[in-house]
């Protein structure tokens, strides 16, 4: 989900620092953590990578789950933020930048790049609670690390189990496999809350999902995305300012992320 400008000269694996910028000036490598969540293009592909799967719901043969904020990601997001968190407090805050691999990260951007990332958090962890009661999970399954097979999101140990049995004969045929991957997506909902639950208690040190700590969660929800939606109007401001949008694409545009903003708040608490 990170985006890259220019002739880029080292390749770090930059997985743990999701939705960033990749700049070559020169010969100097900048990263500008998570600065791809504000921007007009990525929430347009949010909305149209579903629309664009036109495949009949009986030939869909292979599985793709378009949850852009997933245990798979926000867990990578939750790795990015504690990075940066660590690279100020080895250096200080006043210093004017920061060394990731052979990248650089301007102060102003590493600061920047820790909120952006908590936006994140905050609006995954209320999207998941509108879709989930808040109960102890009634698995463990999905509470590590998750991975991506081709489109299907799903725990690493369901992964490790797939290649366990196939290993075994348990898994012998295509049909075999192909039903595998089916009852492990048709338990996403399941398996996502039992890593979300786990994560919400540690996000905010809490013992219990108590009505006052459930109604919390859902107002940082909505603190989070009304500054996330702030934030992707000045991204299509600056397009405009640049030439690249009309006025009435502006205004048309931004009625609808508010539009979306009152819909989504609603819903919370339907």
């Amino acid at each position: 989900f990170s985006v890259c400008f220019g002739k880029l000269m080292y390749h770090p694996d930059t997985r743990s620092l999701p939705f960033s910028y990749l700049i070559a000036y020169n010969d100097t490598m900048y990263l500008v953590p998570g600065r791809n969540l504000t921007t007009v293009g990525l929430y347009r592909d949010i909305r149209k990578w579903p629309k664009r799967d036109m495949r009949p719901d009986g030939a869909r043969k292979s599985i793709v789950n378009f949850d852009w904020l997933s245990p798979f990601t926000v867990g990578e997001i939750l790795r990015g933020k504690k990075i940066l968190e660590d690279l100020r407090e080895a250096s200080g805050e006043d210093v004017s930048t920061y060394n990731y691999h052979e990248y650089v990260i301007k102060n102003s951007s590493l600061r920047k790049g820790i909120k952006y990332y908590d936006i994140a958090l905050r609006i995954y962890m209320g999207a998941v609670l509108k879709r989930h009661a808040p109960v102890e999970p009634t698995t463990t399954v999905g509470t590590g690390s998750w991975t991506d097979i081709s489109g299907l999101l799903l725990p690493e140990s369901e992964e490790q189990r797939i290649i366990d049995d196939i290993i075994s004969g348990d898994i012998d045929t295509t049909e075999a496999l192909t039903e595998r991957f089916e009852q492990i997506n048709a338990m996403y909902s399941e398996y996502r809350w039992a890593w979300s639950y786990r994560m919400i208690m540690d996000y905010y040190g809490f013992t219990s999902l108590t009505e006052e700590n459930v109604e919390r969660v859902k107002s940082d929800y909505i603190t989070a995305r009304r500054a996330w939606i702030a934030e992707i109007k000045k991204d299509a401001a600056k397009e405009y300012k640049l030439g690249d949008v009309e006025e009435e694409v502006l205004r048309n545009f931004n009625e609808q992320l508010d539009k979306e903003v009152d819909f989504e708040n609603q819903k919370l608490y339907m």
